[in-house]
């Protein structure tokens, strides 16, 4: 047993040994008296930072005092456990992320070009601080950029991390556009959604950052993976917005997906239709009547679309349909956007 150990090295080992084998019996507080005692041998605490590791990526709640007692340790050359450490770091940020955001400093000194251990543990931190502290994050964008090329999973982790970042501060991450265009159409899922994102978060405060690629997204519009389509079909609406003439050629393939399983998929196909037709209604004819056909669509989501879709398009035989929904329907928002397309319409 753990307690039978009075020797700290003994112990150390004894609690990793634990930790692989059955880490909810493993006595948090004797991991934490090992690690605040600087004075014990490195490989100590390196046994116990392993033991710490399995606890908490085993579910076990791990309180985020921890994360000052293992940051202190980074950059030790008589540790060099730097990526263990952060390992260590970013399973204790799953639940905590402001107690690892205290040390965010040491943690991006990690975040290098180099495609390293290191690397790739501080990327991962960085996954699970972004959405706490994105601003604190933006620094990192030219070094997360040179990453893209990467191999996997630091290449997923900056990617995830850009996309991320991207949602609130377009243009701090518009400059990597380029970059998360190359690879779109033949990287793994991962990649493609990721990418996407990022893209479409860009694209919706600047429209014209895909416009060159239309074709690939095009094409992507009938992945196999509904995230992949439904992200490229997002961006198609964006680019529509400002470059309608661009989209036309995409919008038999968007047509298609109004009918899709799945209901992100046929929301942004109904958005981008609509951003099309209203500078090209001629591009969209044959679309028309499936567009109506999305008000009686199962997702609420799907019909609020529609409804301002069919009210900014002036189709004038949704009426009917369009004050059943906003008598009838159960769903606050498609009711309102249901009245305000009648409004157009009158």
């Amino acid at each position: 047993m753990d307690g039978d150990h009075t020797d700290p090295a003994e112990l150390a080992a004894a609690l990793r040994e634990r930790a692989l084998d059955s880490p909810t019996d493993v006595d948090t507080g004797r991991i934490r008296a090992l690690l605040s005692d600087p004075a014990l041998p490195p490989g100590v605490h390196a046994d116990a930072v392993a033991a710490l590791l399995e606890v908490a990526q085993s579910g076990q709640h791990v309180d985020g005092e921890f994360a000052g007692l293992v940051a202190r340790l980074l950059g030790r050359p008589s540790l060099d456990a730097d990526p263990l450490l952060l390992r260590c770091l970013r399973a204790i940020a799953v639940d905590h992320p402001e107690a690892v955001l205290d040390h965010k400093d040491v943690i991006v000194e990690h975040v290098t070009v180099e495609d390293d251990e290191s690397t790739q543990a501080a990327t991962g931190c960085c996954v699970e601080l972004v959405a706490t502290d994105p601003e604190g994050l933006l620094d990192l964008v030219p070094t997360l950029s040179a990453l893209l090329d990467a191999d996997d999973p630091t290449r997923t982790n900056a990617l995830y991390v850009l996309s991320q970042l991207a949602v609130g501060y377009p243009e701090e991450v518009k400059p990597v556009v380029p970059q998360l265009l190359d690879g779109i159409s033949d990287r793994a899922v991962a990649y493609q959604t990721n990418a996407l994102s990022a893209l479409g978060a860009i694209a919706s405060a600047y429209p014209s950052a895909a416009v060159e690629a239309i074709d690939e997204l095009t094409a992507l519009a009938d992945a196999d993976h509904p995230g992949v389509r439904g992200n490229a079909i997002g961006l198609i609406a964006d680019v529509a917005q400002e470059h309608p003439d661009r989209t036309t050629d995409a919008v038999d393939v968007v047509t298609e997906r109004l009918d899709d399983d799945d209901e992100y998929v046929r929301g942004n196909a109904v958005s981008a239709i609509l951003h099309v037709g209203l500078e090209r209604p001629d591009a969209i004819v044959e679309a028309t009547d499936r567009l109506e056909e999305r008000l009686d669509d199962p997702a609420p989501i799907v019909r609020s679309n529609a409804c301002k879709a069919v009210g900014s398009l002036d189709i004038e035989d949704a009426r009917e349909r369009l004050e059943t929904l906003e008598s009838d329907d159960p769903n606050e928002e498609v009711r309102e956007h249901a009245g305000w397309a009648l409004e157009q319409l009158e």
